[in-house]
């Protein structure tokens, strides 16, 4: 039995979907069809999958931690929902007869309903539905590992030039000029994290250790490849105009993030920083992606609310495709969350983004439409007090000068 459209409409997850949506999850063949006998586990609970299920035909037993049992059966109300939608699972999910169920990535229905959800709340594209376009075509790049993120020209000649002319240059000197360009840090990262036989035992802490386990040969020919590759790149005005602004954004968000973590001894300021330059590198392959495919938007607020809508998961997604820490996955994926309150009374490397990204747009129109600072749970954990206003921009002022530092070795 094949999945139809008119199958999917039978769940609510399914109906919120535009036509244009449906079609597309159908021809990229997201959605699976599975059966399974009478007997045989579905859900195990305590897992931590990423898929939803729904139930076609026949009928599911969950059964809870304490032994007690709930039947659902196809078209019924409960089965009208995802199975068992919490995670870690709370039940074993075992077929009471021969059933079949249909079996989607979690994130993508996420994303989808994200968008059509944006769609009805003003955000309009050219293509009805441009930002599932946007996510399919980054979701099927990402899985087949077929991502080459965009440098900007300048500074990636820049580094190169300074590698071939000082072959004495040291670690340290290079991290600074590669801490400028999120997608050089990041293609650099995913190959020292992909040279490690354990991944679990091994994570980056900053660019500096990353170029001692490369070598400099190593970084010298991805940043060729790079710098080579981009300046051929056409990119237009309008595109080149946002990615600068992504640029800078990450720059600025990531010194803010490392002088937070200097109050804070449990956190590493370097590798607060790279979270910090990482953070928006869901934006710089959204605006590769609409550069490359111009239908799916032409106007700067299009592009700006694809970001806004899928920047966070795209890059949470990349990372960990990449073999990024969980926790440099987690930080980018939520760092949106303003109202963030996790369980730890000390600050985590989440946390700093959120307040990293939220100090940044002080004095900017993007703060317009946000909750306050001081108000926020993430803020508490500074233990500012009644001084907060004064060493907030204190630190502003602190973060501004280290990213000029940073910027202006591109514009001698």
């Amino acid at each position: 039995m094949s999945v139809t459209q008119e199958m999917l409409l039978k769940f609510s997850s399914f109906r919120q979907l535009t036509e244009d949506q449906l079609t597309m999850l159908l021809g990229a063949g997201e959605v699976k069809m599975f059966k399974a006998a009478q007997g045989e586990k579905i859900i195990t609970r305590g897992s931590n999958d990423e898929f939803s299920f729904f139930l076609v035909n026949g009928s599911l037993k969950l059964i809870a931690r304490d032994g007690q049992t709930a039947i659902i059966k196809a078209d019924s109300t409960s089965a009208k929902q995802p199975i068992t939608q919490l995670k870690p699972r709370q039940y074993d999910v075992v077929a009471d007869s021969m059933v079949s169920y249909l079996k989607i990535n979690s994130q993508i229905l996420e994303n989808l309903s994200a968008g059509s959800q944006s769609q009805t709340a003003g955000i309009q594209v050219e293509n009805e539905s441009g930002n599932a376009d946007v996510y399919f075509q980054l979701y099927h790049d990402i899985k087949a590992d077929h991502i080459v993120l965009p440098s900007l020209a300048d500074v990636a000649l820049k580094i190169n030039k300074t590698i071939s002319t000082n072959d004495k240059i040291s670690a340290l000197q290079l991290e600074n000029m590669i801490l400028v360009d999120p997608a050089i840090a990041a293609k650099l990262i995913k190959l020292a994290y992909a040279a490690q036989e354990d991944n679990n035992s091994f994570e980056i802490q900053d660019i500096a250790e990353v170029i001692i386990r490369l070598g400099l040969h190593k970084v010298s020919d991805v940043v060729k490849v790079l710098s080579v590759k981009d300046v051929f790149k056409p990119l237009n005005q309008m595109h080149n105009q946002l990615i600068k602004e992504v640029w800078l954004e990450s720059i600025y968000v990531s010194a803010i993030a490392s002088l937070l973590a200097e109050d804070h001894p449990h956190l590493n300021p370097k590798k607060a920083q790279l979270m910090g330059l990482l953070h928006n590198i869901g934006a710089i392959l959204i605006l590769d992606c609409i550069d490359k495919e111009k239908s799916l938007a032409s106007e700067t607020h299009q592009m700006r609310a694809i970001i806004s809508e899928l920047g966070n998961n795209i890059g949470a997604m990349l990372l960990d495709k990449w073999g990024f820490s969980q926790a440099c996955v987690n930080a980018v994926k939520d760092s949106n969350q303003w109202r963030r309150n996790s369980d730890s009374k000390q600050l985590d490397y989440c946390d700093l983004l959120i307040l990293a990204k939220l100090f940044s747009y002080v004095g900017t129109p993007r703060v317009e439409g946000l909750p306050v600072i001081t108000e926020l749970p993430v803020y508490r954990k500074l233990n500012w007090q009644e001084t907060g206003v004064i060493k907030g921009m204190k630190l502003l002022a602190r973060a501004k000068q280290k990213m000029q530092n940073l910027v202006q070795v591109f514009d001698e």
